[in-house]
């Protein structure tokens, strides 16, 4: 059945004749929903049959599309800072994903609604959003709690978007105040991986990013639910849009952040707010996501500041034409992560241009798929064009610093997605267009290695560093590859050499100890985990592998020292919190605690989203000899109709293991 939110219908039963005027919606609540990675092509109302989104698509037909929004960039944090500034990249400062983060004291709509008396609250659906990134100023909450370890030692780096919807519910429902509210839900889901949960991975098996898509709209569904349980529905403007798409091959990339193309450039933008914005109204001009600040500013009558890029788009709502318009665009990403030249450029209505070492100029009417750049055939155009970039980047913030990252940040980063080192690597100026099949041929690389196919990775490699034989990422590889193989002794000297330029201590450091000890070099691999605490004392990562290893060394009383001073630095690290309780079985006479075994284990479970914890404490209980608590801990993971993070076979194996020592 097709699902259709609470008062959905009746958004439509108030129209707006004359269209909306600047205060309108003076008081009104504003619930701003951005979704990441969402092509404005893969949704129902873009006319698109190959995936279902009821609740996008009704709201749509009860508010105003915009058909042809822009992104300012194919980058979260950057893409993000806009639609919260209505400022492109270069005036406001955070440029790409973890590197940079806005500067204190730039307006966002959150400090000025602040101001305003609102109540604010932000729920963001991944890492590279948290605080650090500087958009939580104005906001009473910016809930961004969702890095507690998994046991596997690896973090919660997103959260899927039930648990967005269900944390923003929860602060709607906590409201005692009258004031009004602004609302920004943040679903990261259609970022890959594309793993969308049941049924959509089933119902979409072979289109896993469009399932991820409509696992998000009824989540959104719900998320109105929630405003619409609280009585806030009929007085709440929504504002539903992306910070970019995904390429899935158009210019020979994957995924997004390398290229400047409509593919990543172009995303959905609905606004909809009880009929007020003239009902079904398609709006087929360019504007930006620029805009957004200022339109809803303008909305709510208040006052904004004059010197930003975006403008308000009442008039284009009301049926205005304006003169010709382009939307200015940047990339970094290729900068950062790989050396490579950075992207700018802008995009009208018909001329797409990316000023780039080789240039590229656009006839969108003629050539929608990009294919035939006219930058020779049209100098005078290119001139025009290119002028625009410059006075943007001309007029950008004098003095954006790129950061350091931590070890934590380049974890975080990187198991998002995102290839990103400590230090930027050494710059080419090359065309992220010639090189972007490094990148592509790397990712089918890494395919193999998770597939098993190690000889595979090594055999497709050497070329492939011929060409960038400082790309830390192929260096990792190789080493993963050899290791894979046996071969310890390359491995190591790769990682080596990952950590002599600018490598992260976690990642590469806790991988070149970990083959240091398989190779028999446990003395070296200890002596460097030691480096890593010493020079990072703060980060509880380190401590933790260190008594990983100590542990594997059966220096048990070393391990737990180790453990516990990971959980004094972050006490809900569930990892930590196991293999405390494990170490602390092991230990011998009057050392062994059982009681502080079955606590640490018990609180991990507590913490954990899985069932890990839960079968880990089977066999926790059978070394203590608490066989009927590990019993009772067995039959109440059997009688839950779904299990998370575990198999039924693999339960059966931990209850065999438990009865077989019974039985002894």
């Amino acid at each position: 059945m097709r699902r259709v939110w609470p008062g959905l219908l009746a958004l439509g039963l108030v129209s707006c004749a004359r269209g909306p005027v600047s205060g309108d919606l003076a008081g009104w609540n504003v619930l701003l929903i951005t979704i990441d990675t969402l092509r404005a092509d893969r949704l129902g109302f873009m006319g698109y049959d190959g995936v279902e989104t009821p609740v996008l698509d009704d709201l749509a037909a009860s508010g105003v599309v915009f058909d042809g929004a822009v992104s300012s960039a194919p980058v979260t944090l950057p893409a993000h800072a806009t639609i919260l500034t209505g400022l492109y990249p270069p005036a406001h400062g955070a440029l790409d994903n973890g590197f940079y983060s806005l500067p204190e004291g730039v307006p966002t709509l959150a400090t000025i609604l602040k101001e305003e008396g609102y109540d604010t609250a932000a729920v963001i659906g991944a890492y590279v959003l948290v605080d650090r990134a500087g958009l939580d100023a104005g906001f009473d909450v910016y809930d961004d709690e969702f890095t507690k370890p998994r046991l596997r030692g690896q973090a919660y780096r997103e959260r899927r978007a039930a648990e967005v919807t269900a944390k923003a519910a929860a602060w709607l429902e906590s409201r005692s105040s009258k004031a009004p509210f602004f609302l920004w839900a943040h679903y990261f889901d259609p970022h890959a991986p594309y793993d969308p949960p049941e049924p959509y991975a089933t119902r979409y098996r072979l289109r896993r990013y469009e399932g991820e898509i409509a696992y998000t709209d009824e989540l959104i569904g719900r998320l109105l639910e929630a405003v619409h349980a609280a009585g806030e529905l009929d007085r709440t403007l929504v504002v539903v849009t992306a910070d970019h798409g995904e390429a899935f091959g158009d210019g020979g990339e994957m995924t997004h952040g390398m290229l400047l193309r409509g593919s990543t450039l172009r995303v959905p933008l609905v606004l909809a707010a009880a009929g007020r914005l003239a009902k079904g109204r398609r709006v087929a001009e360019v504007v930006g996501t620029a805009d957004v600040t200022p339109t809803i500013l303008d909305l709510l009558g208040v006052s904004g500041p004059g010197d930003v890029h975006g403008i308000s788009l009442l008039p284009a709502i009301r049926g205005e034409r304006r003169e010709e318009h382009y939307v200015y665009s940047e990339t970094r990403l290729p900068t950062d992560e790989f050396g490579w030249s950075m992207l700018a450029g802008v995009r009208g209505d018909r001329w797409a241009w990316v000023r780039a070492p080789r240039p590229e100029l656009y006839d969108l009417e003629a050539d929608p798929g990009e294919s035939n750049s006219l930058h020779e055939a049209r100098p005078g155009l290119v001139e025009r064009l290119d002028g625009l970039v410059g006075e943007i980047l001309d007029r950008g913030r004098e003095s954006v610093a790129r950061a350091h990252l931590s070890d934590e940040q380049v974890s975080a980063l990187r198991s998002l997605g995102y290839l990103v080192s400590h230090e930027p690597p050494p710059s080419t100026g090359e065309d992220p267009k010639d090189m972007i099949y490094i990148q592509a041929e790397g990712n089918l690389l890494m395919n193999y290695l998770d597939r098993g196919e190690p000889e595979r990775v090594l055999e497709g490699m050497e070329s492939l560093l011929e060409k960038t034989p400082l790309n830390r990422e192929l260096l990792m590889l190789r080493a993963q590859a050899n290791a894979r193989l046996g071969n310890l002794e390359p491995a190591i000297a790769d990682m080596r050499e990952c950590l002599a330029t600018g490598g992260s201590l976690e990642v590469d450091g806790t991988l070149l100890a970990m083959w240091l000890n398989q190779a028999g070099k446990s003395g070296e691999a200890e002596a460097l985990l030691e480096s890593f605490v010493e020079a990072e004392p703060d980060f509880a990562q380190h401590s933790y592998n260190l008594g990983n290893l100590l542990g594997e060394l059966d220096r048990t009383e070393e391990a737990v020292a180790a453990y516990e001073r990971a959980l004094e630095l972050d006490p809900d690290n569930i990892p930590a919190l196991v293999n405390l309780g494990f170490a602390l079985s092991r230990l011998e006479g009057d050392a062994r605690d059982v009681d502080r075994a079955r606590e640490a284990i018990d609180r991990a479970i507590e913490l954990a989203h899985d069932d890990v914890p839960s079968l880990m404490k089977i066999d926790l209980c059978q070394n203590l000899g608490l066989l009927e608590e590990g019993l009772a801990v067995a039959r109440e993971l059997q009688q839950k109709p779904k299990l998370r993070g575990i198999t039924r076979q693999q339960l059966a194996d931990a209850l065999r293991r438990l009865q077989e020592t019974e039985a002894e």
